[in-house]
């Protein structure tokens, strides 16, 4: 009978969730593994700061409309920092980070300096919903990025 109500309250323990790191301007949350430094929410907040400027251009506006509201856009995503190398859940290839739309979050592998993880260009993708605008070439997430990576190396972003 003990072993019993044991198990019963075994099978209502929850894990609890990753420990708040930062929230952003924007209204994103970062959250950090047990096993991760928390990083530096300056860092968090600069690679926002420098990816809504970025994104705010010019040529990077007239490519995309929506980035013209990237902040707004990007109000209630959470970034998780995960290992170093990421699979993508859908393709199983090897990556730096990925955007999942329909949860609103953005996973990147641990790098010490967010500025040279793949967060800046995530947020490319969280700002588009995972939808890029035509013409579609032989990668489709990337369509029409020329503005968007340009902008994005004019901030310093790898």
């Amino acid at each position: 009978m003990r072993a019993l109500a044991l198990l019963l309250l075994a099978s209502c323990v929850t894990i609890p969730p990753q420990p708040v790191a930062c929230v952003s301007r924007c209204g994103m949350t970062l959250f950090t593994p047990r096993t991760t430094p928390t990083p530096n929410c300056l860092s968090f907040q600069d690679v926002e700061d420098r990816s809504i400027s970025a994104f705010s251009s010019l040529a990077v506006v007239e490519a995309d409309p929506r980035f013209s509201l990237a902040c707004q856009r990007l109000r209630h995503w959470s970034v998780e920092i995960g290992d170093s190398v990421q699979f993508h859940p859908q393709t199983g290839e090897r990556t730096a980070g990925f955007t999942l739309c329909d949860y609103r979050r953005v996973i990147i592998g641990h790098r010490d300096d967010l500025a040279r993880s793949a967060l800046a260009h995530e947020l490319g993708h969280a700002i588009q919903g995972c939808t890029p605008v035509p013409p579609f070439g032989a990668d489709h997430q990337h369509s029409n990025w020329g503005a968007i990576d340009a902008a994005l190396r004019d901030m310093g972003f790898p």
